[in-house]
């Protein structure tokens, strides 16, 4: 028998995991639509970046946010291993990805792909060994994901092309970031605020590499919008 207590947990992580689910799949419609709209890849990484470290400012101005030795609390070798998985480099590839091929590609491609490269990745550089469970839900994911490439790959005109190889290298990427907290023991917020500023510093010393900025096509509304989602 569980108590309340139990059941309480259960409830918000189930609850916890539709928002997660929903905050993903919106994001990349609403990440397509930009791209190939109003706003390029370039100008939607310094929004969401800018906006991810201004709310993240109040943590980073406390003392011993940045030090020598890291970026909260996390050593300046962790902050590399999640910069270059989970920071600028993945939302790089899913938008260019988005650029070129539809949004319902990433989930195949991309999202669906991250707890198989994750067990994958355990395995090999952690050593891990996962129970029956684990092996029963990855056989249900492969199946799932197999499902919804054929389906994908029907519903849209679009060959398999750069954009699905790019979601894939994505999906590597955030699952050796996974990877990286576990390695590196980086909880919840130290990692959001290391991706937040490694992205919005990757941002910056980019952009005198790519071509200008241009936000003449998108309204006052859809830069607040897009940056905020």
């Amino acid at each position: 028998m569980t108590g309340p207590a139990d059941r309480a947990a259960l409830f918000g992580g189930l609850v916890a995991g539709a928002v997660a689910v929903l905050l993903w799949g919106s994001w990349s419609v609403m990440s397509r639509l930009a791209v190939t709209g109003s706003l390029g890849v370039w100008e939607l990484c310094l929004l969401r970046y800018a906006a991810m470290v201004a709310v993240l400012l109040p943590w980073l101005l406390r003392r011993g946010a940045v030090t020598r030795a890291g970026i909260a609390g996390v050593g300046w070798r962790g902050v590399l291993a999640l910069g270059l998985t989970g920071g600028l480099p993945f939302p790089l590839c899913v938008l260019y990805g988005l650029a070129l091929a539809p949004a319902a590609r990433h989930a195949v491609f991309g999202s669906a792909i991250v707890p198989l490269a994750t067990l994958a990745f355990g395995i090999l550089l952690l050593g891990d060994r996962p129970g029956r469970r684990q092996l029963a839900g990855t056989l249900v994911i492969c199946l799932g994901v197999g499902l919804t490439m054929r389906h994908a790959l029907d519903a849209a005109a679009v060959p398999l092309g750069p954009g699905d190889a790019l979601f894939f290298v994505s999906a590597l990427l955030w699952a050796g970031y996974t990877v990286a907290t576990r390695v590196h023991r980086v909880p919840a917020l130290p990692a959001v605020i290391v991706i937040g500023v490694t992205g919005l510093a990757g941002t910056l010393a980019a952009l005198p590499f790519v071509a200008p900025l241009d936000f003449s096509a998108a309204s006052a509304a859809e830069i607040v919008f897009h940056t905020l989602h």
